[in-house]
């Protein structure tokens, strides 16, 4: 009769594994141990493509990597800004001479194909779910090209969110909810020192993965009077408040938003 010994192994990665030694007897079994231990992982990729709203969310498919029109920003490191936008409130907006003046927001494409809510992106590789707070500030002044300022403030609602990680729900940060301002009956929050827009609680494990935070929905537009009385559709979730002053038409306004994601300990 023939003797056998059979090992069952599987693979090591990322640490030392201690061979088990063979057991000298009539036939048997033997088991021995993989392993394998996680670091910080640097995910590079490029931003996801956001969605909608209005598109139910499908976790059996993979979200696809895409090229925003708007280049934005990132930042580097485990936990970071994959994706935050310049915001474009369009070039040829009508002054209002009496009284404050809105405009809203145009919205981005994705693929030079795709139009798409306004959005930012976060990830957070450091695995274990430790939290974070994402915050968005804003001084309300804009300056164009001849040094002239104008005030304004700017405002936002319908943050909605997506796993790009496909997660379950109980592992979503939270989006700040709090619209304490109106303008012209709707609920908005005004952004100005810090104003936190998404938090990831590390007691409850959230914030692992990422996640596209979208401001309103292509399903929701509102029309903007603009020059020669042209009509453009843009997105009521962003909207800015210019207030009572001198504009010039000389060139255009921009003022810095600075987004900044910090570690939930």
């Amino acid at each position: 009769m023939k003797k056998s010994i059979l090992l069952i192994s599987t693979l090591c990665l990322g640490g030392l594994l201690v061979a088990v030694p063979a057991v000298h007897a009539d036939g048997g079994a033997a088991t021995t141990k993989g392993y394998i231990k996680f670091s910080d992982g640097d995910d590079d990729g490029g931003p996801s493509d956001p969605g909608d709203e209005k598109d139910p969310d499908d976790k059996t498919k993979p979200i696809v990597p895409t090229k925003p029109v708007d280049p934005g920003k990132k930042t580097d490191g485990p936990l970071r800004f994959v994706y935050i936008p310049n915001v474009d409130f369009g070039d040829s907006n009508v002054i209002k001479t009496v009284g404050k003046a809105y405009y809203y927001a145009r919205f981005p494409m994705v693929d030079d194909t795709k139009e798409r809510p306004n959005f930012f992106e976060v990830s957070d590789a450091r695995g274990g779910g430790k939290g974070w707070t994402v915050t968005l500030s804003n001084n309300g002044v804009f300056k164009n090209g001849s040094g002239h300022e104008i005030k304004a403030n700017l405002y936002v609602n319908g943050m909605n969110i997506r796993s790009n990680s496909q997660l379950e729900e109980n592992f979503y940060p939270e989006l700040n909810k709090n619209l304490s301002d109106t303008i012209n009956g709707t609920p908005y929050m005004r952004v100005s020192s810090n104003t936190v827009l998404a938090k990831a609680d590390g007691a409850k494990k959230q914030g692992f993965g990422r996640w596209s935070v979208r401001f309103g929905s292509t399903a929701n537009k509102i029309d903007q009077k603009v020059k020669d009385g042209k009509i453009e559709k843009r997105n009521p979730a962003v909207a800015l408040e210019v207030l009572p002053g001198m504009k010039d038409t000389s060139s255009g306004y921009s003022t810095d938003l600075v987004w900044e994601i910090t570690d939930g300990k």
